[in-house]
């Protein structure tokens, strides 16, 4: 029984998460066992790939950045030579358009976002507006009541008060 390191083993299991090999390519470049494989993903990781999923990577096994690449790779591909490198790849077909559709669709979210904020801040300023126009109504009001008490009491002391007589 052969024994492997375990930076070997780490090393392994790291491609296979990346996205890039599928178990069955890494048995047959490594010489080792899919079985083994397996173990050593479940043991280094925890949580191993079903055995239906054996010829391609989990669905959440690629990162976004080798999503986008692939879907770089594959832009200029005819749809055969698009299935082919999906078979190659160990994915479906149908995983490469909805991460091109993603891609296709990663700014426009963004830019929804934007167009949202800039609503909401319009609203927020149109508001802040109407606040500081009430503010304005209110301060005039009061400064009128008040010069309104000083000519009160200015009269009351210049002639008296009006309730005494």
């Amino acid at each position: 029984m052969k024994h492997y390191s375990t930076e070997f083993k780490e090393e392994a299991v790291r491609r296979l998460r990346d996205g890039g090999t599928t178990i069955r390519e890494l048995e047959k470049e490594l010489g080792v066992n899919h079985s083994t494989l397996y173990n050593w993903e479940r043991d280094i990781n925890g949580t191993p790939r079903s055995n239906n999923s054996r010829n391609k990577p989990a669905k959440n096994g690629w990162s976004s950045e080798s999503k986008y690449n692939a879907v770089i790779e594959t832009s200029s591909m005819t749809e055969y030579e698009k299935v082919e490198y999906c078979r190659k790849k160990g994915i479906y077909i149908e995983q490469l358009k909805e991460w091109e559709k993603a891609c296709k669709n990663a700014n426009e979210e963004q830019a929804n976002i934007q167009q949202g904020l800039r609503k909401e801040l319009r609203k927020e300023k149109q508001s802040k507006l109407a606040l500081e126009k009430e503010l304005r109504r209110k301060e005039k009001a009061l400064a009128e009541a008040a010069a309104l008490l000083v000519l009160r009491k200015k009269a009351e002391a210049i002639w008296g008060d009006p309730e005494d007589e």
